[in-house]
């Protein structure tokens, strides 16, 4: 069981931070400072959606995410697993909270707690208890790419791929 925890705790910055491809990218004129980024986090929910495969197995998350001056911050929404060997789909509700700071282009994040709910086959999660899998004190590292009051655009360094959030 350790051993697929490891392979599943690269998504919990995606949860975190939160995610959607996107083709174009809000413009920002000037790189911003640190204490720009943190002021243009704060607020209202950003609304996150992202999916990951791995070894055939397709993670998928929608959520909404709050950062909160003082560096806390929360992320509450779903988690969808597919095509995990003979277990059928299934939903999680997920809530989640985590720090997070500002150095320099980057927003750097780190668990303090994780809940995951199966909505749809909780005779199945007895088994596979995936909320042992989320330990506390997963970092992340989010370079900032443009950041304005209705979309948040980063390169997540877990995986190098541009992904971004939007109110």
């Amino acid at each position: 069981m350790r051993k697929m925890g490891s392979r599943l705790c690269y998504i919990l910055p995606l949860v975190l931070a939160g995610c959607v491809s996107q083709s174009e990218k809000p413009q920002s004129a000037q790189p911003l400072d640190s204490d720009d980024i943190a002021s243009a986090l704060i607020g209202q929910f950003w609304n996150c959606k992202s999916s990951v495969t791995s070894r055939g197995v397709t993670s998928s998350f929608d959520t909404q995410d709050m950062y909160v001056r003082g560096g806390t911050g929360n992320a509450t929404g779903t988690m969808k697993i597919k095509n995990l060997a003979g277990i059928p789909e299934m939903i999680y509700s997920l809530a989640a909270t985590f720090t997070w700071e500002v150095k320099g282009q980057y927003v750097l994040t780190k668990s303090v707690d994780m809940k995951l709910v199966n909505v749809t086959h909780p005779d199945v999660e007895k088994k596979l208890k995936l909320n042992e899998m989320f330990p506390a004190g997963i970092s992340s590292s989010l370079k900032v790419v443009a950041l304005n009051e209705h979309e948040f655009t980063y390169i997540d360094e877990s995986d190098g791929k541009e992904k971004s959030c939007t109110r």
